[in-house]
C-alpha cells in the first residue's frame, strides 16, 4: 500500500480501496503520521516504467539500463528494463551490453539477447556466440533465434558446435509447437540458416496450408523455389499465393521483381 506512488502513476491503490471517500494524498499523510519509518516516499521501479511513453527518448534507454544494472532490484524488474529498452529505438553497442551477457539470472542474459537482435552482424556476433554455450536452454534459444540469417561460414570455428547444438535444440523446441503457422514460420527459418531447402520448404508449406493468409511465408517459399531454379513451381506458388490473397501488392510485387508474369484471379 503505497498511496504515494499511486498518485504518481496512477497503479491501484489499496487504501482508497477501502477508503473511498478519501484522496490518495491524504492516505499517503495517514502512513507517514502512523509508520515514520515507512518505505512510502522511497523511489520505486515502477516510476521507470511509467515515465517511458511514446516520445521515449535516449535519456529513457539510459534510465532502464540504469535500472536493469541495479543489482538490489529483484532479476524480474531488470529483465523488464532491459526488454523495454530493446523496444525503444537505440544505439547501444557491443560494450552496453556485455555486462548484461554475464549476469548471474538467467532472465537477464536472456532478455539482454533483446538488445542485440536489430544490430549489424559485426556488433553481434562478439555479444552472442558465448551464449550459445549458456548454461541455460531459454538463454541457448533466444540467441540461436538472435543469429538466425547470420551465414553458417560467418560464425569461428570455435563456435560451430556451440551453434549447431542451439540450433538442434531450438528446432527441437519449435517442433512442440508445430501445430501453429508461426511455429513452422520459425521453423523453416532455421532450416534456411542451416542450408536445410528440403526442409525448409516443407514448414513453409505446412506454414501455408495452416493459413493461407501468411504473405510473408508465402514470399520465402516463393523465392526459394525460384532461387533453387524451380520456376514452374515459383509461378504456381504465386498464382496460389494471389488467389488466397487477392489484395496482397507484396506477392505482386514479388512476381515483377523475378520476372514472372500472370493474369490477376478475378
Amino acid at each position: 500500500p503505497r498511496p504515494a506512488l499511486a498518485e504518481k502513476i496512477g497503479a491501484p491503490d489499496v487504501c482508497t480501496g477501502c477508503h473511498q471517500d478519501k484522496s490518495l494524498g491524504w492516505a499517503a499523510d495517514a502512513i507517514r503520521q502512523h509508520v515514520p519509518a515507512s518505505r512510502q516516499d522511497e523511489p520505486h521501479f515502477s516510476e521507470v516504467f511509467a515515465s517511458i511513453g511514446a516520445k521515449a527518448t535516449q535519456k529513457s534507454v539510459e534510465e532502464l539500463l540504469e535500472l536493469a544494472g541495479d543489482l538490489a532490484q529483484p532479476a524480474i524488474v531488470r529483465a523488464t528494463a532491459l526488454e523495454r529498452c530493446a523496444i525503444l529505438p537505440h544505439t547501444l553497442q557491443a560494450d552496453d551490453v556485455k555486462a548484461f551477457t554475464l549476469d548471474n539470472s538467467d532472465l537477464v542474459r536472456m532478455a539482454s539477447i533483446g538488445l542485440m537482435r536489430n544490430q549489424d552482424q559485426d556488433q553481434k556476433l562478439p555479444v552472442l556466440l558465448p551464449l550459445l554455450g549458456d548454461q541455460n536452454q531459454s538463454v541457448r534459444l533466444e540467441a540461436a533465434k538472435a543469429m538466425l540469417g547470420i551465414p553458417p561460414q560467418d560464425i569461428p570455428a570455435q563456435y560451430r558446435p556451440d551453434m549447431q547444438q542451439a540450433m538442434t535444440e531450438l528446432q527441437q523446441s519449435l517442433q512442440a509447437k508445430a501445430d501453429y503457422p508461426e511455429g513452422q514460420l520459425v521453423l523453416g527459418g532455421v532450416a534456411l540458416t542451416l542450408k536445410s531447402f528440403q526442409a525448409a520448404s516443407q514448414a513453409f508449406t505446412r506454414a501455408v496450408t495452416m493459413d493461407p493468409q501468411l504473405v510473408e511465408a508465402w514470399s520465402i517459399l516463393i523465392r526459394l523455389n525460384a532461387a533453387l531454379g524451380n520456376t514452374a513451381e515459383a509461378r504456381n506458388l504465386l498464382l496460389q499465393a494471389l488467389q488466397n490473397n487477392p489484395d496482397s501488392y507484396q506477392i505482386e510485387d514479388l512476381a515483377a521483381s523475378m520476372g514472372l508474369s500472370f493474369e490477376r484471379p478475378q
